[in-house]
């Protein structure tokens, strides 16, 4: 007979971007579809309140869930360990059973034993998860005892050895306690036991085999068939406010993979993992999935009938583009829905038909986002893997403008063995491009991949650093010294401002010398006075923005968000409430006299 099982997901997600988890909505929805009862535990701060580990464990004990099932990415990571372990110990205290505990996501993907061996979950999952999470939730509320799930590391026996733990943790504790006294006893200038050291180095070791020797790490299965998946379940989360926080955007996935293998993404490491468990060839994964246009058309139009000022759809496709036929299906599909709700995708500057930027902008396509990642063909190539030349950037921008598609591009900032002299090839290919606006993040090396291990050899990675962020747009676990961090916290804070100072490079330019004195007062800035400025950038900002609107200067500025460049003939169109498309049909100076216009400029 048929049992339902009581899913709370939990999903530490504190200072970092506020959005939908797209994977979340999706196992919710699988083990909805199944007759299961899912809740969520969202914790963002700027989705108060903030429940405490206290009141997570009340909800458990008065809900009464089989299973919790945590999300993590690499930065939130370490929170969502320290809460899953203060619930067990409270749990403790109060002499309840906890529920198992599950782990997945992009962290637990990237580096699973490293994961398990931190000793608090009960599995660790693995990929994509829809179809064996319903597998563990059937099997565990079943009474199962199992150890092969597809898709996770179980514990051998399917038993969490409790007892080796604890051993391993005390030898763990005593080893580093050693090491602390034989570190001070050398900085007193006294000689330490090396035997004590050796004997608990050993200590560790043994108990950490013990425990790794427990470990089970099976295959994956098979992707998920993307089109028979089951609507996202937009009522995990609390959508409507997410939805007014942002302004109105709402994303959507119509497609899933990517055939490219960027360094600095998870998906390379991921197409690794099911070639090697399923012993067959890329082109035989069913790696790429497209859901059917209609499908997507019928989502937003359940989104618009279910939810208030909806303004913008995102398609957070990894490459809206790849694939042609379908994406120019879609827009058919959407243009002829009658929806008048304008959408964004993520596109590749090699993998854009000229045909699907027309049918882009005549189906309602508002932004196409662009990975440049760096000005520097090196760095590109050699570093992040991204075979693309600055004349495929340059023409694909001018491609999408041509069809007035907005063009939005993301850079990173702090590269591994990236040089100051290459960062200023970021700041100028942006100045040489017109992009329409740009988004600069610092660059943060994910485990488990290959740009991870680059900044590890190059000797660029601070541990201690790494424990402490929580967002990759304001801050870098890298080390460039002291100079060089400096500059590049000053370029990733100001980039706008970068980039206008060069825009006379490369074409007529006013704004340029308004912004040139503006950047060499922040470069001749020593760490304390750029400290005590940095929290001023935005007001700064506004201030010299006005002006070079006043005077009808093309320019960029900081708009939406702290890390992104907008030119002003789009941010003035919109504030003015002009519809793009009708902006971009007229030539750049028109653009600006008709949005002051409306303002009364």
């Amino acid at each position: 007979m048929f049992s339902s099982m009581r899913v709370l997901f939990v999903y530490p997600n504190l200072y970092t971007q506020m959005g939908f988890n797209h994977g979340l909505a999706s196992l919710s929805a699988q083990l909805l579809r199944a007759g299961h009862e899912t809740r969520l535990v969202n914790l963002n701060e700027n989705l108060p309140p903030v429940v405490t580990p206290t009141e997570i464990l009340d909800l458990v004990e008065a809900w009464q869930p089989g299973m919790l099932a945590f999300s993590c990415l690499s930065q939130q990571y370490l929170g969502g360990l320290g809460l899953a372990r203060e619930l067990r110990d409270l749990a403790a205290e109060r002499g309840l059973q906890l529920p198992p505990l599950v782990v997945g996501g992009i962290h637990p993907t990237m580096v699973p034993r490293e994961v398990m061996l931190d000793g608090v979950w009960d599995f660790v999952g693995v990929g994509e998860c829809e179809d064996a999470l319903l597998e563990l939730v059937l099997g565990l509320e079943s009474g199962e005892v199992r150890d092969d799930y597809k898709n996770f590391l179980c514990w051998r026996g399917g038993q969490r050895p409790i007892e080796q733990l604890q051993r391993a943790a005390i030898a763990k504790a005593g080893s580093e306690q050693n090491e602390a006294e034989r570190h001070s006893e050398h900085v007193d200038g006294r000689q330490g036991n090396s035997s004590n050291g050796d004997a608990s180095s050993a200590l560790r070791e043994s108990g950490q085999a013990q425990v790794e020797d427990r470990i089970i790490q099976n295959p994956v299965g098979e992707f998920p068939d993307f089109e028979s998946l089951p609507q996202p379940d937009y009522e995990l989360f609390d959508t409507q406010r997410i939805l007014d926080q942002k302004n109105g955007w709402v994303g959507l996935i119509t497609s899933r993979g990517c055939p490219y293998r960027c360094t600095y993404c998870l998906n390379h490491k991921v197409v690794d993992r099911y070639r090697e468990d399923l012993d067959r060839r890329v082109s035989q994964l069913g790696f790429f999935r497209f859901r059917r246009p209609q499908d997507v058309v019928e989502e937003m139009r359940w989104v618009l009938q279910r939810y208030q000022n909806v303004s913008t759809f995102i398609l957070d496709d990894d490459l809206f583009t790849q694939n042609a036929e379908h994406a120019l299906a879609f827009c058919e599909a959407y243009r002829a829905s009658g929806i008048q709700v304008p959408f964004v995708v993520n596109s590749h500057v090699k993998e854009l038909d000229p045909r699907v930027s027309k049918a882009l902008a005549e189906s309602g396509c508002r932004i196409l986002k662009l990975g440049i990642e760096s000005g520097s063909r090196r760095v590109r190539y050699s570093v992040l893997q991204r075979p693309m030349s600055n004349d495929d950037i340059l023409r694909t921008i001018e491609s999408a403008e041509s069809h007035r598609l907005h063009s939005s591009g993301f850079v990173m900032v702090g590269l591994p063995t990236e040089t100051r002299e290459e960062r200023w090839e970021t700041v100028d290919l942006l100045a040489r491009s017109g992009i329409g606006r740009f988004r600069c993040s610092l660059f943060f090396p994910f485990p488990g991949t290959e740009a991870h291990r680059l900044s590890i050899e190059a000797g660029h990675v601070k541990a201690e650093r790494v424990a402490s962020l929580t967002d990759f747009t304001e801050s870098s676990c890298l080390d460039f010294g002291a100079e060089e961090n400096l500059f590049i916290d000053k370029l990733a804070t100001c980039m706008p401002w970068f980039v206008n100072s060069r825009l006379d490079l490369f074409g007529t330019a006013p704004a340029a010398a308004r912004y040139r004195p503006l950047v060499e007062d922040v470069l001749g800035m020593d760490l304390e006075t750029w400290q005590e400025f940095r929290g001023r950038v935005r007001e700064v900002d506004a201030e010299i923005s006005r002006a070079a609107t006043d005077a009808r200067e093309l320019h960029y500025a900081i708009r939406y968000n702290a890390s992104m460049g907008v030119r002003s003939d789009f941010f003035l169109a919109e504030d003015a409430g002009i519809e793009w498309l009708t902006a971009a049909a007229r030539p750049v100076p028109e653009r600006l006299e008709l949005a002051l216009s409306k303002q009364g400029h």
